[in-house]
C-alpha cells in the first residue's frame, strides 16, 4: 500500500517531515519512486524514512470537535501519527441561523429533542429537554441568545453642552455629515477650549450627539422562546 507521508528519523528522532517523500534526495534520485514497492518501501527505512500512519480517536464529533496532533509513536517499521479530539471554540461551532432549520427528531416527555444534528428548538421546553440530555449544545445555544437579547437604542439627542453619560449601558454617538463614531463623554473637559468646541459642535456646525442605552430587545429569540435573561443566565452559568 503507498503511503503518502513519510518522516526521515536518526536515533528515533524526527529529521524530517512528516511530507511526501522528495523526488531527489542527497545523491539520490527518485527517492519518491521507492515507495511504490514493498522492496523499495524497505530501502527507505534503511535511509530511516518511515511511512507515517495516523491514528485517530475511535470516535469524535466532527461538528463540534477538531482533530489537534498529539506526538509520534516510532516504531520499528513505521511512525505512528497520534492525534487527540479538542472541542472546537463555540463560535465556529453553534451558529444561530442553523437552528431555524428541521431535522429528523425523536419523542421524548414534554416535548423533542434532535439526535445526530444541530437541536431546533422551538419551545423552551426544548431547550430544558436537551439540557439533560446535550447539555453542552444547549447551553451553548442559551449564551449565543443571552449575547444576542441586548442591543443600544437612542435615548436622546444631546444638548450643546450637556456632556451625556458614558458607562456599561450608555454610550454616544456623534454625527458629522454621513459619518458618525461612538464616543466617550469623560476626558474632553481636559484637552482644552478647541477640542472642547469640537466635541459639543461648535467647530462645524453640523455635528450632533445622540445618547444611546444598552436595553433588552423585547422581540430576541430568547424572550420569545419563554426565558427572562436571569433564568437563562442561571442554566447557562
Amino acid at each position: 500500500m503507498a503511503h503518502n507521508l513519510w518522516v526521515r528519523i536518526e536515533g528515533e528522532i524526527i529529521k524530517d517531515g512528516p511530507r511526501p517523500l522528495p523526488k531527489s534526495w542527497r545523491n539520490i534520485s527518485g527517492l519518491n519512486r521507492l515507495g511504490e514497492t514493498p522492496s523499495g518501501v524497505e530501502t527507505l527505512k534503511d535511509l530511516g524514512w518511515l511511512p507515517v500512519e495516523k491514528s485517530e480517536p475511535a470516535s469524535w464529533n466532527p461538528a463540534l470537535q477538531y482533530l489537534s496532533p498529539a506526538g509520534f509513536d516510532i516504531q520499528a517499521d513505521k511512525a505512528v501519527w497520534n492525534f487527540e479530539a479538542k472541542d472546537k471554540p463555540i463560535a465556529e461551532v453553534f451558529d444561530a441561523d442553523r437552528f431555524d432549520a428541521w431535522y429528523p427528531m425523536s419523542q421524548v416527555e414534554g416535548g423533542i429533542i434532535l439526535r445526530e444534528a444541530a437541536a431546533v428548538y422551538r419551545t423552551k421546553q426544548d431547550v430544558l429537554n436537551d439540557l439533560a440530555l446535550r447539555p453542552s449544545e444547549a447551553k451553548a445555544y442559551l449564551q449565543i441568545l443571552l449575547d444576542e437579547c441586548m442591543h443600544w437604542v437612542e435615548t436622546a439627542k444631546l444638548e450643546y453642552l450637556d456632556p451625556g453619560l458614558f458607562d456599561a449601558t450608555h454610550q454616544i454617538k456623534r454625527v458629522k455629515g454621513d459619518e458618525w463614531e461612538w464616543r466617550k463623554a469623560d476626558g474632553f473637559w481636559m484637552h482644552g477650549l478647541k477640542q472642547l468646541a469640537s466635541w459639543f459642535g461648535a467647530d462645524g456646525g453640523d455635528v450632533e450627539r445622540f445618547q444611546y442605552e444598552l436595553q433588552e430587545n423585547l422581540d430576541a429569540k430568547l424572550f420569545r422562546l419563554g426565558f427572562t435573561r436571569d433564568e437563562a443566565g442561571g442554566l447557562v452559568g
